[in-house]
């Protein structure tokens, strides 16, 4: 929690998000299973394509993924990309076939890949690649422009309000950095670079930040520039700077702008220089000029495709590498090796029958299992519960594409009263420094005021036309199946509990580094009828042994334990009240209480290798909560209240109503003309089964 901006920096860790996507409708695509030999006619496959390039399937590849080639007709095969129909070349020799297409480069936010569907259907029109006659060539050139680019995404800035999170490395006052980039023959002529860099820091003189860069020890660039922010430069690369092989960039802030503290982030740079038109692996890309080009060094027999535009791609009618470019167009040559393979062929799945579900649990495959007691036990009590395994809503309803808007769409068209997303997520999407693991089901990336990019789940919950949640909705970041066994084991005990009595005892802990957190906490206390029983432990700032008290209260047996004050992801307080190492002593097995963070980042779940406060309290399996409050970002007290206090007012006037359909009233209330509400409404979520309830 902040109450001032000049605290903004204790608070701040190191966390990071991606691009919310902007897209909208996708056509469901109701593909079926892998076929057997008895019906080939069923064959869907997702193809994953880890670059751009031209790519290749032959009746090898499908034969060694289990399907019968001898039963396909190639003219049947159609391609998708999104739900678009895209060329296919299909050629084929008797039994033998091979399917070529145009893979474009990566769109998602959400994954580096790029994602097609190949269907068998002959119920489809089909799309070929046609090919097209250009004009004779003149006196062919062996030289063409290539453009080269280079970047490492090694650091996550969240700061940044737009475009690219990820940077290659800071730069900071009075150093030097050094970048490579490797150029296949160059030959000689004038070159260009471009540079993109952001700003971190941002100082009264002017200017506040000065930079000059060397290339193969050649000065380009000597620039000043005033602020935070983007920056672009670019500049002539002199002939007989470039190498053959490796250059390296040397990138210096001298740190004579008069400023205390000034950092820059290089986030990529390319340069664009003659090359030799020769074939590398095979294969050749190149940017069209109106000159006629000759390529050289390829296996075999060339093909040519004008690929500028990706669903119209175009194959150029030429015997031989040489032909007549057209300016602003973009072609690939490949030879016989040139073509690519998918990363991966996999069937699509399919959705299990949801019809008359209330409660739909949504979550890799493998991080389900554990979940059918608890869901058992829903549907037992008239709240029919099922588990959706995540690829297929991704196969469904977003054409293979590991996306939030293809579970939103899942829950669009359901309409349950409650959803529960099972599977972690951090800030690393692409995984540049995650293992897949990590990232089990995506949310939303937001921009906030104060803590830049973070996730929100409640744009799954907007299934109407109006910005208010419609449904109650949970997360349980959970990576692993043992993660899951162990709160779905907590989670049933405290549903089949008898003993209720406990659960309407609530405590407020405020942190007495200012005094209106004591009042906030008192404040939401007061919201309680007298069926509730409250108490306020606010420690004197500067406490030492206040996390124990912390402890005790856990076991002494609270269904509700709130916290005001000050926060960060793995603790409360600046005075350390309570943080994940003790979380993970809890052993209140029996009085599991839902606890409320109203403070900032406890529930910053995407934090690749720091565990919040929020997830540490779901996996103790000793103790720790029944389910949590908290939030993935930073926002102000008062905001904040807004939220506690509805919550605390929805559960006093129905202590049996669930846990979820009080957070989703609590939320309802919120004043989205505030911006500050509104961002409480955005970024605190609801950690645990949303259908959970305390004294029911």
């Amino acid at each position: 929690m902040i109450r001032k901006l000049s605290l903004l920096v204790l608070v701040l860790f190191s966390f990071s998000a991606c691009q919310k996507s902007s897209r909208t409708s996708v056509p469901v695509l109701k593909l079926s299973p892998r076929p057997t030999a008895a019906s080939a006619a069923l064959l869907a496959l997702r193809l994953h394509l880890p670059a751009e390039a031209a790519y290749e399937l032959t009746a090898a590849d499908l034969k060694a993924a289990g399907y019968p080639v001898e039963q396909l007709s190639p003219a049947n095969f159609r391609l998708f990309w999104r739900g678009q129909p895209q060329p296919l070349q299909v050629e084929s020799a008797g039994e033998d076939f091979r399917l070529r297409f145009w893979g474009r480069s990566g769109d998602s936010a959400y994954t580096p890949e790029t994602i097609y569907i190949l269907r068998y259907d002959d119920s489809l029109p089909a799309a070929s690649i046609p090919t097209v006659e250009l004009p004779a060539v003149g006196a062919p050139s062996d030289i063409y422009t290539a453009t080269v680019h280079a970047e490492q995404n090694q650091l996550y800035a969240p700061q940044p309000a737009e475009g690219d999170h990820w940077f290659w490395q800071a730069v900071p006052a009075k150093k030097s950095q050094a970048f490579e980039i490797h150029l296949a023959q160059p030959v000689s002529g004038a070159a260009h670079l471009r540079l993109a860099l952001w700003s971190g820091t941002e100082a009264q003189q002017s200017p506040d930040h000065h930079l000059t860069v060397k290339l193969n020890g050649a000065p380009l660039l000597d620039v000043t520039w005033d602020g935070a922010g983007r920056q672009l430069f670019e500049a002539l690369i002199p002939a007989g700077v470039l190498l053959d092989g490796k250059n390296t960039l040397e990138a210096t802030l001298p740190g004579d702008t008069g400023v205390v503290a000034e950092r820059t982030y290089i986030n990529w740079w390319e340069i664009r220089y003659p090359r030799r038109a020769a074939a590398q692996n095979d294969a050749l890309a190149l940017e069209g000029n109106g000159a006629a080009v000759k390529a050289e060094g390829f296996g075999g027999a060339v093909t040519i495709w004008d690929v500028t535009v990706p669903t119209s791609t175009l194959r150029i009618a030429s015997d031989s590498a040489s032909f007549q470019t057209q300016g602003g167009h973009r072609y690939w040559l490949a030879g016989p090796q040139g073509f690519a393979k998918p990363a991966r062929l996999e069937p699509l799945v399919e959705l299990p029958d949801l019809s008359g579900a209330l409660y739909l649990a949504v979550g890799a495959a493998d991080l389900l299992p554990p979940l059918q007691p608890m869901l058992q036990e829903h549907s037992a009590h008239g709240l029919p519960a099922v588990a959706v395994p995540l690829q297929a809503v991704y196969d469904q309803f977003g054409a293979g594409y590991p996306e939030p808007e293809a579970i939103h769409r899942l829950l669009a068209q359901v309409k349950p009263q409650y959803a529960l997303l099972v599977g972690d997520y951090t800030y690393d999407p692409y995984g540049y420094t995650v293992p897949p693991e990590a990232n089990r089901l995506p949310g939303y990336f937001i921009q906030t005021t104060f803590g830049g990019q973070t996730i929100s789940d409640l744009p799954y919950a907007q299934i109407n036309e109006d910005p208010w949640p419609d449904l109650a909705l949970g997360r349980l970041p959970a990576r692993t199946p043992a993660e899951v066994t162990v709160w779905a084991r907590k989670t049933l005990a405290y549903a089949q509990q008898t003993d209720l009595a406990w659960r309407t005892r609530v405590l407020a802990i405020a942190d007495g580094q200012e005094a209106s957190f004591g009042s906030d906490a008192q404040i939401f206390l007061d919201q309680f009828s007298p069926a509730f029983s409250t108490g306020l432990y606010s420690p004197a700032a500067g406490v030492t042994d206040a996390n124990a008290k912390v402890i005790d209260y856990f076991a002494a047996g609270y269904g509700i334990i709130g916290y005001f004050g000050h926060g960060s992801i793995n603790m409360w307080g600046k005075d350390r009240i309570f943080n994940t190492e003790d979380a993970a002593k809890l052993t209140n097995g029996a009085h599991l209480p839902v606890v409320i963070n109203m403070n900032c980042l406890t529930g910053l779940f995407t934090h690749p290798k720091v565990a919040s406060l929020a997830e540490t309290l779901l996996w103790q399996e000793a103790g720790g909560a029944s389910l949590v409050m908290a939030p993935t970002s930073l926002t102000l007290p008062n905001d904040q209240a807004l939220l506690s206090g509805a919550f605390a007012e929805a559960l006093s006037a129905d202590p049996q109503a669930s846990l979820g359909q009080a957070f989703l009233a609590a939320q309802r209330k919120m004043p989205l003309e505030q911006p500050g509400a509104n961002e409480v409404l955005m970024t605190f979520l609801l950690f645990g089964d949303p259908a959970l309830a305390l004294t029911r």
